[in-house]
């Protein structure tokens, strides 16, 4: 029991000892990268939607971070859409938008177990609109087991994109934190003619979960 009591006492200092020593490399560094992955809920053009991207820059006196930052459509985004040239003839449409720019976070609290960040995203986007459409030529042999239909691109057009909010991290390790969050994602400068309004209808609040990697 004595040499048990002796080897758990010994393991936990070390590990201690370990991680004081990480938290004094991590605050003599002025500059060090990071690096996230992030999965948001949110509502895009009328439907609830998941955004998968991520993070990545540097990060200077455990205050301020700079880098680049991207998010797009994890799944189909299908919406209806009434031809009015057509005697409002339907069409089921697929939106696939994505968007990416400059990164700049600041950090309310840095070297504290649970940290407040206020993120800003500014950057450019997107949206390519596509419809599934019958693949009526195919004859050759073998034929039979492949897809019978494409999506092809009716249009497309470029947006704005500035999306504020603000974070809670929480420490898990030196070197890992999980990133807790909600923001507002403004779209600007979209043009589509499938999507009347859709500046408004890509712009919405967002909730995500993430994990954020420090390097030093």
């Amino acid at each position: 029991m004595t040499g048990f009591l002796f080897i758990t006492f010994l393991n936990g200092f070390s590990q201690n000892l370990i991680l004081k020593q990480t938290d004094e490399a991590k605050s003599q560094n002025t500059i060090c990268g990071f690096l996230s992955s992030d999965s948001k809920l949110t509502s895009f053009n009328g439907n609830n939607a998941r955004l998968f991207g991520g993070t990545f820059g540097i990060e200077i006196k455990q205050r301020t971070r700079i880098g680049l930052g991207g998010y797009s459509l994890g799944s189909k985004n299908m919406f209806e859409y009434l031809d009015p040239l057509g005697d409002n003839k339907e069409y089921q449409l697929n939106n696939e938008s994505e968007y990416f720019g400059l990164f700049f976070e600041y950090v309310v609290i840095p070297n504290a177990p649970v940290q407040i960040t206020i993120p800003v995203l500014l950057g450019g986007g997107k949206a390519t609109i596509k419809q599934e459409v019958p693949l009526n030529q195919l004859s050759f042999p073998g034929s039979e087991g492949i897809e019978k239909t494409y999506w092809a691109t009716v249009e497309k057009c470029n947006f704005s994109v500035i999306e504020p909010g603000m974070n809670v991290e929480l420490g898990m390790l030196s070197w890992m934190n999980l990133d807790l969050g909600a923001s507002y994602r403004f779209v600007m400068g979209s043009e589509l003619n499938t999507i009347p309004n859709s500046d408004r209808k890509f712009s919405g609040a967002s909730c995500h979960v993430g994990l954020k990697i420090t390097f030093f």
